[in-house]
């Protein structure tokens, strides 16, 4: 055998063995985690009807990650001695709440949005009853 085809041949096998359907843990962590949280139409979240019921638990999931984020944040800059370390802590800190923020603000934005849509048709359907 040629050294260029043996090559070829091992790069495309994968590197544990898999059986059909398998998604290796990475791939499904890259799909699950990264993907549905950051592409907005693929998400789950957002392909979810938004009802009550989706936005509890948004807020049972998120609303104690960003609680514990800001106070998890009051902690390190606390902890830090000179002013560069409360700096690093501070942006760090932003960066560690904001993801769990924007999911608990755009999905409660969300589900207000279609509240009040729901209530406008309502509204419109029982004077056009009466008419």
């Amino acid at each position: 055998m040629n050294v260029d085809t043996e090559s070829t041949e091992a790069a495309d096998l994968p590197l544990l063995p898999t059986r059909k359907g398998y998604v290796p843990i990475g791939e499904r962590l890259n799909q699950d985690v990264w993907h549905d949280n950051f592409v907005p139409r693929y998400s789950v979240l957002a392909s979810a009807p938004p009802t009550r019921l989706t936005l509890v638990g948004v807020w049972l999931l998120f609303g104690p990650m960003v609680f514990f984020s800001v106070f998890a944040s009051l902690i390190w800059i606390g902890d830090s001695q000179d002013f560069l370390a409360k700096l690093i802590s501070g942006v760090w800190s932003c960066l560690y709440t904001s993801v769990p923020a924007a999911v608990l603000y755009k999905q409660t934005q969300r589900y207000l949005r279609s509240a009040w849509k729901r209530h406008e048709d309502n509204v419109e359907n029982a004077s056009c009853e009466t008419t």
